[in-house]
């Protein structure tokens, strides 16, 4: 992100030579955006809580190994005995274990929910040895992807989806509004970088497949990872390539003119120093949540709510000729 803005220059108005631009001032804090608000959530551990996806009205799932008392395998493949649970957006903030049971006996590594029909897809991983992979020469678990029909917290139907392959890993699922379109992370060959974001899309007989990799514009020789359609078609993932604040930091791009626009860095106080990732926001754009390892936090990663205020922005104008 570009961290130096255009000053205010005062000249005068020649209609044929110069025009009124209004844009956003941000402030000099660390190139922060005033406009959002952070904080962290109370459901935090002292373990990692992570990847939150809305359930329903008034809920959240997400990723804890909270209930996980032995050493944790490689962070960013998911800690080991990661589980899903449910958070109730009110005062209480009860939170429940999701009975998400089924057969390859794995652990889960995020989720995403449709309310349009109650599906929940969400990916697992086994790390039971034979079920290991080879990746840049370390053994570790692939992870795949499941359906399954989702109410109250209990999963039923559960079953892995098409295009799931052993040779390589699909995991951190998102869905489109009108749940047409999956969008997922893999590592599978052929790819850019280390982890790219791909696209599937359901057919007529609500089958997976025409599996497509977002290209280039998204996708770097690095890794790209946990994405989230936003109602309006923002699409919003972390990376790790160069140029950003910290390790893993949150862009966002749309689909416009037939191609991905070119992906914004959140900047601070979404993005930090440390990781900064699974990022979704509301229908109206006003509230959501992240995942993050920042410094000051209650465990290894921890939730933050997030707020935007339009009206926080400071405006200025410019004046180009």
């Amino acid at each position: 992100m570009n961290k130096n803005f255009h000053s205010t220059h005062f000249f005068p108005l020649l209609a044929t030579l110069a025009f009124l631009l209004v844009v956003p001032a941000k402030s000099n804090s660390q190139n922060a955006n005033p406009a959002y608000r952070v904080e962290p959530m109370s459901i935090n551990t002292s373990k990692s809580d992570y990847a939150p996806a809305f359930y329903g009205d008034g809920k959240i799932i997400f990723t804890s190994n909270r209930s996980n008392n032995k050493a944790t395998y490689d962070k960013w493949n998911s800690n080991r005995y990661s589980k899903l649970y449910v958070a109730v957006l009110d005062s209480t903030m009860q939170t429940d274990k999701a009975k998400v049971k089924s057969k390859c006996k794995s652990y889960s590594s995020g989720a995403a929910y449709n309310k349009a029909n109650g599906e929940l897809l969400f990916s697992t991983e086994s790390f039971k040895k034979k079920n290991l992979v080879l990746q840049n020469g370390t053994k570790l678990p692939y992870q795949q992807l499941y359906s399954a029909s989702f109410a109250e917290n209990k999963a039923a139907h559960i079953a892995p989806l098409a295009i799931n392959n052993a040779a390589y890993s699909n995991a951190q699922p998102a869905i489109s509004k009108d749940g047409k379109t999956l969008y997922f992370v893999s590592d599978k060959t052929g790819g850019i970088g280390g982890t790219d974001l791909y696209a599937a899309t359901k057919d007529a007989n609500g089958n997976w497949g025409d599996v497509k990799n977002l290209g280039a514009e998204i996708n770097s020789a690095n890794d790209e990872k946990f994405p989230f359609m936003a109602d309006d078609g923002t699409l919003y993932f972390s990376s790790n390539k160069a140029g950003g604040l910290g390790g893993l930091d949150v862009y966002k791009t749309k689909f416009t003119g037939g191609k991905w626009t070119k992906p914004e860095n959140l900047i601070a106080p979404i993005n930090s120093a440390q990781d900064d990732f699974a990022f979704i926001i509301d229908e109206k754009n006003k509230a959501g949540f992240f995942s993050s390892n920042r410094d000051g936090g209650m465990g290894e990663d921890d939730i933050y709510k997030l707020t935007y205020d339009e009206t926080k922005l400071d405006y200025k104008v410019t004046i180009r000729v």
